[in-house]
Parts: C-alpha cells; sequence; structure tokens
C-alpha cells in the first residue's frame, strides 16, 4: 500500500508540473495569437501565422500528455480504494445562476481535476454575466463589445459631423470625414484574490459559498465602476469626467433645493444633439433628493420618489431619466450620459481559479478571478457631468 501512495503522490506532482507547463504554453498561444491579430489580412505564410500555429499545436500535444497523466492518477486512485473527487459533497447542485453557484461549479471542477488551467471560457459567462448585474455602470446598458485578442483598434469620435445640406438630385453630395481618431485599446484587469477555509471547499454547496461569491464579484464590479467614476486622464481607465471633449461640467453650487440643475444638464446634452437615458448618482445623494418636497415650507409630498419597475429599468428616475446608484460615485458630483454612445469593451474570456493549497499552513483554499474590461467614451459629448452637489 505504501508503494501505491507513492506512486500516486508520483502520478499527481506529474499531473501538477504538466499542469504548469500548459499554462505556459497558453501564455505563449495568447502572445502569438495577439501578434498574428496585428498582421493585416490572413497570410498563412506570414511568420506570425506559423508562430500561432505552431503555438497550438504545442498546446494539443500537452493537452494529451495531461488526459494520459490524469487517467493514470484515476487508475491509481481507484487501486488506494479513493474515487476522484471523493472529498467533494455529492449534494453539490448546477446551477451556476444561483447564489454561489457559479463558485461552486469551480470547486467542483478543481477537486475533481476537471478544471483547464488558463481556458476558463465555460465559467467566463456566468461570471460576467454576475458583474454586469452588480456594477451599476453595466447595469445601465451600455453596449459591450467583447474581444478574443488583448486589444483592440477602434474608432473614437471628437464631435460631430455638420448638417447634411440639401441637395438636387442629381449634384453630388458633399464630402466630409468624420470627426475621430483611432485609438487602441488595451482593457486593464479588474480582480480579486480571496481564502476561503477548506470545509467550504469540501462542502462545495452553493449556499455555503454565496457569501465568498457575492463580496468577490462585488468587489471587481466595484473596482470597475470606481475607475469609471473617479479616476484620473492618464489611469488605465479613465474616469467619465476625463474624457477628451466631455461638455464643461455644470455647478450645482452646493446641495440641491429642487431639481434644476438636473434639467440643466439634460437640456444641455439635448442641445449638442445627445439623447440622455441614464443619471449616475451617489446613494447619498438620491437620499438628499429624495427629501426634497414639492413645497419648502408646507408640503410633505416629495418631489422625487422610487416606484415599481415596470421594466429592467431601476426605481428611482429623474424627471423620466432612470438613475443608477454607486456607492462609488462621489456625493459632490453626479453623472448624465446617453448610454448607447458609451462602449465596454470586454475579453471574453475571464479568469477564474482555486488553488486548494494556496494557504496549506493555515487551511486557506484561494480563489481568483480576473475580469479585462474598459469603458470608451465613443462621443464625449454624449457626457456631462455636475458638479458641486455638496459644496457650494
Amino acid at each position: 500500500m505504501n508503494a501505491l501512495k507513492q506512486k500516486l503522490k508520483d502520478v499527481e506532482a506529474d499531473v501538477s508540473r504538466l499542469r504548469d507547463e500548459r499554462a505556459e504554453l497558453v501564455r505563449e498561444r495568447d502572445k502569438t495569437r495577439d501578434k498574428f491579430a496585428k498582421v493585416p489580412g490572413y497570410d498563412t505564410d506570414s511568420r506570425e501565422f506559423k508562430a500561432a500555429e505552431g503555438a497550438v499545436e504545442r498546446l494539443r500535444e500537452k493537452d494529451a500528455e495531461i488526459g494520459k497523466a490524469k487517467d493514470a492518477q484515476v487508475g491509481v486512485l481507484k487501486m488506494v480504494g479513493r474515487e476522484p473527487g471523493a472529498r467533494l459533497s455529492k449534494s453539490i447542485e448546477r446551477d451556476v445562476k444561483a447564489p454561489g453557484g457559479w463558485l461552486a461549479e469551480a470547486v467542483r471542477r478543481k477537486a475533481l481535476g476537471i478544471d483547464d488551467v488558463g481556458s476558463t471560457t465555460d465559467l467566463s459567462t456566468p461570471f460576467l454575466d454576475r458583474l454586469a448585474e452588480t456594477s451599476a455602470l453595466m447595469r445601465s446598458g451600455v453596449p459591450i463589445l467583447d474581444i478574443e485578442t488583448s486589444s483592440i483598434k477602434v474608432p473614437r469620435l471628437t464631435g460631430r459631423l455638420d448638417p447634411a445640406p440639401a441637395v438636387p438630385e442629381l449634384d453630388p453630395l458633399p464630402e466630409a470625414d468624420p470627426p475621430q481618431d483611432i485609438v487602441d485599446i488595451e482593457p486593464p484587469k479588474f480582480g480579486r484574490l480571496v481564502t476561503m477555509s477548506t470545509e467550504a471547499y469540501s462542502d462545495a454547496r452553493p449556499p455555503v459559498l454565496a457569501a465568498t461569491e457575492r463580496e468577490l464579484i462585488r468587489a471587481i464590479a466595484s473596482g470597475f465602476d470606481k475607475a469609471v467614476f473617479q479616476n484620473g486622464p492618464a489611469a488605465p481607465q479613465p474616469g467619465l469626467a476625463e474624457s477628451t471633449g466631455t461638455p464643461v461640467p455644470i455647478p450645482a453650487g452646493g446641495p440641491p433645493q429642487n431639481l434644476d440643475v438636473f434639467a440643466t444638464a439634460i437640456g444641455t446634452l439635448r442641445q449638442l444633439s445627445a439623447m440622455p437615458d441614464a443619471f449616475y448618482l451617489s446613494p447619498a445623494t438620491w437620499e438628499v433628493l429624495s427629501k426634497l418636497k414639492t413645497d419648502s415650507t408646507d408640503s410633505n409630498v416629495p418631489l422625487v420618489a422610487g416606484q415599481l419597475p415596470a421594466t429592467d429599468k431601476p426605481a428611482e428616475s429623474l424627471l423620466g431619466i432612470p438613475v443608477y446608484l454607486s456607492e462609488q460615485v462621489d456625493e459632490d458630483v453626479a453623472y448624465l450620459a446617453q448610454t448607447s454612445e458609451l462602449v465596454l469593451i470586454r475579453r471574453q474570456e475571464a479568469e477564474v481559479e482555486v488553488d486548494p493549497h494556496y494557504q496549506f499552513g493555515s487551511g486557506g483554499v484561494g480563489v481568483r478571478a480576473i475580469a479585462r474590461l474598459y469603458l470608451m467614451v465613443a462621443q464625449p459629448e454624449a457626457v456631462i457631468q455636475i458638479e458641486g452637489l455638496t459644496t457650494p
């Protein structure tokens, strides 16, 4: 039996080594694939294509090696009376959309030895869906551009075309170039590394992992919102207020006594041919607005009030425009935008990793999740900032 246990240790070490080698090959594949994606056309004789093709083939060969090693691991486990994943609870739910379900599935795959190192596409979709539900910016319905490469070149407007003139039927149309520049966007990573107990890892039921999953996703979503609403122009994710061409901020002049400053913001964007459809406010700012009355002296009727939404829009609204609340918006400011003029550039493959030996000495299991996101303001004249909501 001792000889079998030693053989099990050897084969598990072999599987671990092969996985490390595969992770390096995945990075090599991604690097060569990104280089080939930047080559004009589809030249199969190019050096970049051959390098990418070779990297894919080496990864395929390594996968075959890992498959054989896993088969050997399963065989030895059976000989020593252990089934693969025997530590895992039999009552695992498979619904990744249920609270804790996404993390439970990640744990299940790790425990059963069926996770693919560096390739977590199957878990990317539910993870990114949860982020979209949690982030105020994503929840407002901005268009999403999914990419498979590390970067992408996209046009960004710097103004607007002049109105088209009336032209007689046989006359040529006047030519004009859209006021735009081409930018190379490489979405930065937003991620968190957290620990959970080996007991929670062994149990692996969604209700047990729901709190950890919720906080992990909330931290990443809040980090993205914070970058969008607070960052300066030189940050990997510039803030909304720093977008080139954004209209001059509207001063509030202190705590609002009415909704005039918000009406001014709406009017300003409409005069710039924008159709604003989302306010972004701090919950503290919404509290102040909620206490305003229709008559400041005699009335108890609130000037604004939340209502049960009939659609997927939020209950809060100002002057008919939905309000999205985020604690990452400073109390002193508010944003108004036409969401169709914002673009969320998102890497499709998120990273989801579980390491049961992360803190071996203290019995901590490591969980790491990374999303690569970038919010681009495609038309800067479609976003405006209201400032000075708390300072006169």
